[in-house]
Order: C-alpha cells, then structure tokens, then sequence
C-alpha cells in the first residue's frame, strides 16, 4: 500500500481558529460599514455570500479589535478590546476573549514528523512477512504562521504575540531560527525537558517583519501598540496552569494595562522549563498607550462598537493622567510661599506627564539631561525647582542631588 504524503500549512491553521465568528460556509464575520468599495484586504468572495450577509447582521467583529495572540500546537486564544458581537450562537456577547481547538494537532503532527523514520523501518520489517502492512503516513508543515497576523487581515492594533515550539516544524519557519531547529532541540520540545531559558533578540522580530511589515521599515507606523513578541516553547503548559494570570481581560484596568502577559506570569513561564525567545518592542513606547488605529470607514464593527470602546479607553487615561499631575492629599495644604496645587510649572507638569505615560526612571533622565544643558547655577535651580508645587519640588530636586533648604 503506497504511502500517505500529508501536508499541514500553519497559515490555514492558525487564520481558522484565530479570526472568529465564522459563517456557517466558511467566511470569516468581518463586514465593511454600508457602500464601502475600498480596496481592504480580506476575503474577497465573502460579500457576495448570502449566507455571510444574513450572518453578518448580528454576529461580527474586525481584526483591528484584536489585542493579544497565543498560539500553541492545540488551540488560539485571542483577547480582544472590545467584546464581539455575537448573537444567535452557541457564545456570549461578553466574551473579551475567546479559545478555538485548531482542527489540526500540531503536537500530534510534530510526533508523526520526528518518529516517521523509527515507524518506517519497521514498516519494513513487516512488509518482508505481511504484504498489506501499511505505510506509515508522511507529514510535512508548511507556511509561515505568524504571517496571519497581517494576511489576509492587518491586526493593527495588536499588543502581544506568544507562540510555541509547534511553529518551528514548518519548513518555512526553521530557517529563521536554525540555532534552535535542530534534532536535539526537537526532541527536546516534544519531551518536555528543554532548560529554562529566555534570550532576548531581534531574531524574532526579524522574523515578524519579513511576513507581516507591508514594506514598512517603520513597524510602529503599522502597529502602534505592538509591546512583545514572543516564543514560549511549554505555553499550552503555561496557559492551562492553575496559577496563571489572565491579564485586564475586560480592557478596563489601566494599571494592569501597564503590564505584559509575559511580565505577570514570568516565573510561572520559567518553572514551565521553557526556552523563551523574546523580542522586546517596548522601547520608547508609553505604559499608556492612546494611539490606535481604527477603521470606522472600514469595518462594520468598528464603526458600532471598537471607536465608542477606544474614545472611552482613552478619556480615562486623560483622567487618570490628569489626577496623577493635579490631584491633591493631605500632604499637599498649601502655604503662602506655596504654589497652588494644581498650577505645575511647565517643566513640571511635563516630567509628570512622562512619569505617567512611560515611568520615573525615563522622567529623571530627562531630567538630568535638561540641567546638564542648562548651564544654571546651583542659587537659579533652587529657583526653578521651587516654583513647582509642594508634592513634586522635593523629589524631583532629589534627582540631581539638589538641596533646598
């Protein structure tokens, strides 16, 4: 009997579970707004589906809603800003986040990949005494994976992207990471004994872009929220552990909005024994992040629903800025010598601002580097430095070492 030859592509695999709701013959529910003829990627022959019009009344939502992906050998968890519509369906119009199985078990195809030469032979062996044995299937995986984060949709707003080891069998992807793409390392990924390890590289990053920057060299233009990417080689572990945090599932807590996936759960990520490849894409981006890019003359859903979420989103980081740069205590009475809370001096009301949107260490470098340039004697800057307000003055003195009484 002549051997099976399975191919697996990751893209077909990962778009299927990843992109949701799906209409009953196939189409993924993102709908443009009424008498849009623009020419945005997706898939094309959807609306001339009847099916996916009627579908698409009451069950939508787009790929600009999608804030963070883990992908493992088994299922896609997708955690979105705002909650899709879904109605009619076996789901709950308050999911913020959803879990789809991948129709294909990666886990399982690694398995029937690095054991096909053992069952091979003896296959072989057996043919010589039954001429019906039956050939061991071949499986081969294709495709990137990591490329449906832009094809056929752009998941512009997209913060965090963990994947697992599954992803390094597809004979597209291991060329990119070929010091870990090896016999031994496979090995180790399906027995579960790899040591654990985080490298922090551009190696990742690398690869993200080859397959999803559009030719921009700039990535932030094409993905202003973009924090970490990340390959996790024990997440499907990580994920199913009791102990994991679910982080700001509801988009709704600005100080948990502050952190990663990865910065809450790293030591459960290392007791996993899992290698970690981290491409870090924080630098110089604010811990509170107001730039999205929404396509209300696009998409259906983000006209209705993710624009309201996002200006309600963003007028709470106003809020929250504002309390932090003006907001007052019992510590802050003021005298006659005082300046009035809530009157910042510009710079100031500036290094809150940064102090706010990035964090302390990045406001006293700016700090220091404004006094460095500024030339100003000790008698100018005590000055300077009192004007502030009564909560500030003192701490931000203290930064350059300066006294003031």
């Amino acid at each position: 009997m002549a051997k099976a030859k399975i191919k697996k592509n990751l893209n077909q695999i990962i778009k299927k579970a990843m992109h949701r709701p799906i209409s009953s013959d196939g189409f993924v529910l993102y709908p443009h707004i009424p008498g849009y003829n623009g020419s945005e990627l997706g898939e094309t022959q959807a609306e001339q589906s009847e099916i996916f019009k009627n579908t698409s009344v009451n069950n939508y939502n787009s790929p600009t809603n999608i804030r963070k992906v883990f992908i493992t050998g088994s299922k896609v968890i997708v955690q979105y800003y705002s909650a899709l519509v879904s109605k009619g369906a076996q789901t709950t119009p308050k999911w913020h986040v959803t879990e789809f199985p991948s129709d294909d078990n990666l886990f399982k195809v690694a398995n029937e990949i690095f054991t096909y030469g053992r069952r091979y032979n003896e296959y072989m062996g057996e043919k010589s005494i039954n001429a019906n044995a039956k050939e061991p299937d071949n499986y081969t995986v294709e495709g990137n994976g990591i490329g449906v984060i832009a094809n056929p949709w752009v998941c512009n707003n997209i913060e965090e992207i963990y994947f697992d080891w599954t992803m390094l069998i597809s004979s597209d992807v291991a060329p990119y990471f070929s010091n870990i793409c090896t016999p031994e390392m496979y090995t180790s990924f399906i027995t579960k004994s790899t040591q654990a390890q985080e490298t922090v590289s551009n190696q990742i990053i690398d690869f993200f872009s080859a397959f999803n920057s559009g030719g921009i060299k700039d990535l932030r233009k094409r993905y202003p929220r973009l924090k970490l990417i990340a390959m996790v080689s024990n997440l499907d572990d990580v994920l199913g552990h009791p102990s994991m945090v679910k982080v700001d599932q509801s988009f709704s807590d600005l100080e948990a909005a502050k952190q990663t996936w990865y910065e809450v759960n790293r030591e459960l990520i290392g007791a996993s024994g899992s290698l970690v490849l981290l491409g870090d894409l924080r630098s110089g981006l604010p811990k509170l992040n107001k730039e999205f890019i929404i396509k209300d003359n696009t998409y259906k859903f983000d006209y209705e629903k993710l624009k309201g979420e996002i200006e309600r989103y963003t007028r709470k980081i106003d809020d929250y800025t504002r309390q932090q740069m003006y907001g007052t205590s019992s510590e802050e009475e003021t005298t006659e010598q005082d300046t009035v809370v809530g009157e910042m001096t510009e710079l100031e009301a500036l290094l809150v601002d940064i102090e706010t949107r990035y964090d302390s260490a990045t406001a006293n470098k700016v700090l220091q580097f404004a006094v460095a340039g500024s030339k100003l004697s000790s008698q100018d800057l005590k000055r300077v430095f009192m004007e502030m307000t009564k909560k500030n003055r003192s701490r931000f003195a203290s930064v350059i070492n300066l006294k003031l009484d």
